[in-house]
């Protein structure tokens, strides 16, 4: 019998950064229960993660099925020469098309199970402003207009429709990120279910709150020189290293309507995965936004603590400007 090989491949921003700090946790519980997890190398010595690995061929464009097929016939061997009974890999980067293509390999040395996660498209544009749209100047609601505009009609669907040709619909596990859903109510249970390992097995692992709140954007968003270009993290790095406190987690920064026209503009792409892949689930609500807002305002000492936080890195650009003009002049 083929060693199961499960396969994490995303998507980007829908936590899959707490599903590397799950299996990095538990790499050693996972282990005594006969799963191991391939790294960087595609190999099962290093630290858990894969994306690295793919990524050259990925960016390369045009992925050839066969390109890596040494490298997952020594994984496999691997794995049996250490009498593992699974390999995890995790490569949220292979949601894409050509990713199927790139990985359709496997399925000659693995019984191959497909994991996916994917959360709501409002929830993803506001994460790909925070992703550094935002130190280019323009607004949440302007960078929504210009996603509107020139974003297809359909994110998710075309990496998903090769994974369901690739690997066909019954090794095919696609969940949505919303609790109702996730078994548990919450996504470490739910990936562990996904791994059919027991939860209560495993080691917790907080989600990590981002760095960037849609808070802190929106007020760096007004200052872009502070920003070499989107990639530009020194100024994110001092915030993180000088910041009072932990990062909490935030409500959703938009109003009703432009949550409207985001899932609207995508209401095709998500009829087709109900269909696909929910078609039995009770899903009532996943879709929709409400008449009014939802959200709670409160204020918290977690909000008073990340105006400190903007405050220090306006402080610490004010100091370095004044610093400049005093080597200029001549002065100490």
């Amino acid at each position: 019998m083929a060693i199961k090989l499960y396969l994490h491949i995303g998507h980007t921003h829908a936590s899959s950064g707490h599903v590397s700090a799950l299996l990095a946790a538990n790499r050693a519980a996972l282990l005594a229960r006969g799963y191991g997890i391939a790294d960087a190398q595609l190999q099962l010595e290093g630290e858990p993660g894969s994306a690295a690995f793919f990524e050259p061929a990925l960016h390369a464009g045009q992925p050839d099925s066969a390109t890596h097929d040494a490298a997952f016939k020594a994984l496999a061997a691997s794995a049996k020469a250490k009498g593992l009974e699974a390999v995890i890999i995790s490569a949220p980067n292979l949601a894409v098309p050509g990713g199927a293509t790139l990985v359709a390999g496997l399925q000659a040395h693995f019984d191959v199970r497909v994991i996916y996660y994917f959360k709501r498209q409002e929830h993803l544009v506001v994460d790909w402003w925070l992703a550094g749209a935002f130190k280019s100047g323009i607004g949440l609601n302007a960078y929504i207009d210009e996603i509107i505009e020139q974003h297809p009609r359909r994110h998710y669907r075309d990496a998903l429709e090769e994974f369901l040709n690739t690997f066909g619909a019954d090794a095919m596990r696609v969940q949505l990120l919303w609790f109702k859903v996730l078994e548990g109510e919450c996504l470490e249970r739910d990936l562990w279910h996904a791994l059919d390992l027991n939860p209560d097995d495993f080691e917790v692992v907080p989600e990590p709150a981002p760095v960037v709140s849609s808070y802190l954007a929106n007020a760096l968003k007004e200052s872009p020189y502070l920003f070499a270009d989107e990639n530009d993290e020194e100024l994110i790095d001092f915030i993180r290293s000088y910041a009072v406190g932990e990062p909490t987690h935030k409500i959703n920064p938009l109003d009703v309507a432009p949550r409207r026209r985001i899932m609207e503009h995508f209401q095709p792409e998500n009829r087709w995965i109900k269909i696909t892949f929910f078609a039995d689930v009770e899903m009532a609500g996943w879709n929709a936004v409400p008449d009014s807002d939802d959200r709670h305002y409160d204020v918290t000492l977690s909000g008073i603590t990340e105006a400190i936080n903007v405050n220090l890195a306006m402080l610490k650009e004010l100091s370095e400007d004044v610093a400049r003009i005093k080597r200029r002049m001549g002065l100490k």
